[in-house]
């Protein structure tokens, strides 16, 4: 269960798929020097806008606080770009 303290703490981020200053591998995702896994929860969800029908793919983010496995994983997303 999420907390807005979690929002708050950036633990729990939420983000458009096609947010510039993300890098993605598979479910992890390096996002202002953080890595983050997606959510199973929210997976494959579209939300549309009613403003102008436009369908918006948004990522569900939880952040890995294990140090050595999000430092594994930054490095190996780093090296992606």
């Amino acid at each position: 269960m999420w907390r807005v303290g979690d929002f708050l703490r950036e633990k729990l981020v939420i983000l458009r798929s096609d947010d510039p200053e993300i890098k993605r591998k598979g479910d992890f995702v390096l996002y202002r020097g953080k890595v983050y896994k997606i959510t199973d929860d929210y997976k494959g969800r579209v939300y549309k806008f009613t403003e102008n029908e436009k369908e918006l793919n948004l990522l569900h983010l939880i952040l890995v606080e294990d140090e050595v496995i999000a430092d594994i994983l930054g490095a190996d997303l780093e090296g992606e770009g």
